[in-house]
């Protein structure tokens, strides 16, 4: 038997973020808000947040300190201020960075455990939390899972649990208009990389399969339109891709490329989206042999190999599609095996992974 597991509640649509209120309502009467420093007030986003908890007489409060990628001390940091501030619902508003640090911070707060005692959990409860996206790549609105960096161990490490799904979600569109066209292009690869991995990974169903495939036929076609004319109708295409391709890997889980990925941020702090792009073509043909008769229905969807056309839409947006482009001292890449061998990413992985299939993989990348 297998269940899908999704927010109790999800809106979505255009200007749905006028719903938070309402819904916040429901949940609790003091909201913490946890964002980035400077983009959810740059694009409006925080300010109609704020107007509409406070239309429903909620207390608001605002976290803004949370770094491009979230580590330990922005989780430690926002736990002591809404404790202090006496939270009742976590709201996070913007990529996944503050989504994710916005769920650690309930988690912490319901359970009194630190973020980093919670890695080999089965986290089943934490404070009610509400996540909007700004931008179209994460999915984090609908998933079981949390990253962060511990930069005292150079590791990415995972949070998961159904207690940390978000109670709900909404996803408006209209807020990811302002996304500068690097962001755009980052992180919407990144939900391309969850829609493949999902599709590819040993615990899919058709149920994700659909979810996955839907999200890689928008992606593949709007993609490189949202990121280079910015333009409002392949941004709101997007945007969608992103909240599907989140159900799907949230019910599947992603493979090789992520637990690939997470070592090259935390050694070297290449942004998460990037590091999934410039893996993503090499996974894709490593796991070729085992796919069977998905590697058709990818070729059918991408119009060509997969790996071929990722790699095209890399260089269309503008983003990396080598290691060696973002790193530029010489790399150990022992460490990075490591991790990726003891990742639990590794064993979805539909083609049974060696240390010398990484290495190779890694290095063919650089």
């Amino acid at each position: 038997m297998r269940y899908l597991e999704l927010p109790s509640v999800i809106i979505y649509g255009l200007d749905s973020i006028e719903y938070l209120g309402e819904e916040v309502k429901k949940l609790g009467t003091r909201a913490f808000i946890v964002c980035g420093r400077t983009s959810a007030r740059k694009s409006g986003a925080l300010d109609r947040a704020v107007a509409s908890l406070k239309r429903q007489g909620i207390d608001v409060e605002i976290f803004d300190k949370v770094n491009p990628e979230p580590e330990v001390g922005d989780v430690e940091r926002g736990v002591e201020i809404a404790k202090a501030f006496g939270a009742d619902v976590i709201v996070g508003i913007g990529g996944g960075s503050p989504m994710d640090v916005a769920k650690g911070i309930a988690v912490c707060l319901k359970t009194g455990k630190s973020i980093t005692a919670l890695k080999n959990e089965d986290v089943k409860e934490s404070l009610p939390v509400v996540n909007i996206p700004t931008t179209a790549g994460t999915g984090s609105e609908v998933t079981r899972f949390a990253v962060f960096t511990d930069p005292a161990i150079r590791e990415k490490f995972v949070i998961r649990g159904p207690g940390i799904v978000p109670r709900v979600a909404i996803v408006d569109p209209s807020l990811t208009y302002s996304m500068p066209a690097n962001v755009a292009a980052s992180s919407g690869i990144d939900a391309l990389s969850h829609a493949v991995e999902s599709f590819m990974s040993n615990k899919s169903t058709l149920t994700t399969d659909v979810l996955a495939i839907s999200a890689i036929e928008f992606i593949n076609r709007y993609l490189e339109d949202s990121v280079v004319t910015g333009n409002p109708s392949a941004r709101e295409k997007v945007a969608y891709a992103s909240f599907w391709a989140g159900m799907s890997f949230n019910n599947s889980s992603v493979v090789l490329v992520h637990a690939m990925s997470r070592p090259l941020g935390a050694f070297f702090h290449i942004p998460h989206g990037v590091a999934n792009g410039i893996l993503l073509p090499y996974v894709v043909k490593f796991n070729a042999p085992a796919l069977g008769e998905k590697l058709d229905v990818l070729r059918k969807t991408f119009g060509r190999d997969p790996w071929d056309r990722i790699s095209e839409l890399l260089e269309k947006v503008n983003l990396p599609n080598r290691i060696s482009q973002v790193v530029k001292e010489e790399i150990d890449f022992s460490p990075l095996v490591e991790q990726v061998l003891n990742n639990a990413s590794t064993f979805n992985n539909p083609r049974p992974v060696s240390r010398e299939d990484v290495l190779r993989i890694y290095k063919e990348a650089l």
